[in-house]
């Protein structure tokens, strides 16, 4: 797992991790690019399950997922 905060600019902020199961060979990978309003946080969010159809994160009903997250702050 790895997190930079205030990468290249300040308020935004890159994290990841890769889950991999030495088993059969697959793996699990989530990226998140986010940047913090003052009151707001729009977040970017990659996960990508790769492996053959018979392993635990190849089995997965997407091979990629992509989501687009809003959160405000009252």
């Amino acid at each position: 797992m790895v997190r930079w905060q205030d990468a290249w600019i300040q308020r935004l902020d890159l994290s990841g991790f890769v889950r991999l199961n030495l088993a059969d060979r697959s793996r699990l990978t989530w990226l998140e690019a986010r940047y913090r309003f003052a009151r707001t946080d729009v977040a970017l969010q990659w996960q990508i399950n790769a492996g053959a159809s018979s392993t635990e994160y190849g089995a997965l009903p997407q091979s990629n997922l992509f989501q687009l997250l809003v959160k405000h702050y009252l």
